[in-house]
């Protein structure tokens, strides 16, 4: 599943045909190479496939951006390609969200950066990057149709440890939902 269009709404390529997503649940089915590996290959912000043969993609007039995470092994923190970490971007229009993965799929393995378009949008308003480490990059006002390089670490928010003596869970026990609430106001938490 990516972003093949750059139009910010994710499509589908599987076994000859891929689904372009219209953003509301919905596709348009169009015939394309078969599956196999998905990354940039001639650098122009368009994702291209592999399968033997290259299947450049031709592009268009949307915009993107690509992230490159480069984990922090020095200090025990991520593995060196980033693998596991969220990125994610958010421009005007809303939040996108990707992961950074190996090995996904029984033959190919795609790239290891990770790619959003971002359709007509000329401005992101930030990237951040949530490490297996824990520690967590913000990065804003980036670039767009240009490649960032994200180093763990180099825009951490910090992490700072709080110990709550009156946490509250309920319901409890539960199904669903678990609320975790304190006499204290926790603000700006990551869950």
């Amino acid at each position: 599943i990516n972003d093949k269009n750059n139009d910010g709404f994710l499509d589908v390529l599987s076994n000859g045909t891929i689904l372009i997503g219209n953003g509301d649940l919905t596709f348009n089915v169009f015939s394309a190479p078969s599956s196999g590996s998905v990354g940039d290959a001639n650098n122009d912000g368009f994702l291209d496939v592999f399968n033997g043969n290259l299947h450049l993609n031709n592009g268009n007039n949307n915009n993107w951006i690509k992230i490159v995470t480069v984990g922090d092994q020095s200090g025990g923190n991520s593995n060196i390609n980033g693998i596991g970490a969220r990125v994610e971007i958010n421009t005007s229009v809303g939040t996108q969200i990707r992961d950074v993965q190996s090995g996904i799929g029984f033959r190919h393995m795609s790239s290891l950066n990770t790619h959003f378009g971002i359709g007509t949008e000329t401005t992101i308003n930030s990237v951040t990057v949530y490490w297996p480490s824990g520690i967590i990059d913000i990065i804003n006002n980036p670039n767009i149709n240009d490649t960032l390089v994200i180093n763990e670490g180099t825009s951490t928010l910090g992490q700072q440890d709080y110990t709550a003596t009156d946490l509250i869970l309920y319901p409890n026990p539960t199904k669903d939902v678990l609320n975790l609430g304190t006499v204290e106001n926790l603000t700006d938490t990551f869950y």
